[in-house]
């Protein structure tokens, strides 16, 4: 994972300024949120269909009253949760490793970086990405207060924060390098945590006979979820979280230095600081899941 250049070119300062703020992208990309939303709530109700009607969860997951419950409804909650993660994660780790747009179709300037190459030359996973997180976090934010499990203040916190920024990177049509690393890069991460923690509520013995092949199978996946989840939070949301909260505090710092706010997107300055901001305190919240997943470990 290599750092941003941060070097600052002359040319960031030199471009003449524009004549008002640039189009929000929120009107391009509305068909794409309207359909993801409701396709997540198609997806939610037709896989709540198929599954077994007596699927039962561990019993901490069940009321007091009924240890032995029916929760087909959460497995299909986390079901759901996938697709959007996977979209995510895949986006960005194919863009910025795999294609090398996320770097080859921006300048690695504070100005390319934040603003992208001009008014009408961006980064279309950027786009896509930003969007997707308004889907998933949108409906995540709504289905999360008819589960206990996931209505947590910390994570309907979350939610409602990243909700915002990737609502607010597509009306401001900023930070289109950043919002692929920290909206689908750092998500890749929470593709194998999404079906751990869908095993942690359903063991495999739950799912298939202990002694099957399909019991086998279940149980070498959830060790290698438990394992990916691991490595790639420590890559993506700790070490590479890091560097690119640096790089973007470096950009921030040169942008507010030049004055390229008032000239590229005029208005927008708060979204910035909101942006690092949010960095901070997510890397921190970051750091101490991270505590808690070392505790984990150490307790095996």
């Amino acid at each position: 994972m290599c750092a941003p250049d941060t070097k600052q070119p002359r040319g960031d300062v030199e471009i003449p300024k524009t004549s008002g703020a640039r189009p929000s992208a929120i009107r391009r990309m509305a068909p794409f949120i309207l359909s993801g939303l409701l396709f997540d709530t198609a997806l939610y109700f037709a896989v709540h269909s198929l599954l077994p009607a007596d699927l039962t969860p561990e019993p901490r997951y069940c009321p007091a009253d009924d240890p032995g419950c029916a929760r087909r409804d959460l497995l299909a909650f986390q079901l759901t949760c996938s697709t959007n993660l996977i979209y995510l994660g895949v986006t960005g780790f194919r863009s910025f490793y795999v294609t090398g747009t996320a770097r080859s179709s921006v300048p690695q300037t504070p100005r390319g970086r934040y603003f992208g190459n001009n008014p009408a030359v961006l980064l279309p996973e950027a786009d896509r990405i930003n969007a997707a997180i308004v889907v998933f976090q949108g409906w995540d934010l709504v289905a999360s207060v008819f589960f206990e499990e996931h209505r947590t203040p910390i994570m309907m916190t979350h939610h409602a924060l990243a909700l915002a920024c990737g609502w607010f990177c597509l009306w401001y049509e900023v930070n289109p390098y950043y919002a692929v690393y920290f909206g689908g890069v750092s998500e890749f991460s929470s593709i194998f945590l999404v079906f751990a923690q869908s095993f942690e509520y359903f063991p495999p013995e739950r799912l298939a006979d202990p002694g099957t092949s399909l019991g086998t199978m279940l149980t070498g996946f959830q060790l290698f979820c438990q394992a990916g989840f691991v490595v790639t939070f420590f890559l993506f949301r700790i070490l590479g979280w890091f560097r690119h909260s640096v790089s973007l505090m470096r950009d921030a710092r040169y942008i507010v230095k030049h004055g390229l706010l008032e000239r590229f997107s005029p208005g927008s300055g708060w979204f910035l600081y909101f942006l690092i901001t949010m960095s901070v305190l997510l890397g921190g919240l970051q750091i101490y899941w991270m505590h808690g997943i070392i505790v984990k470990l150490s307790e095996m």
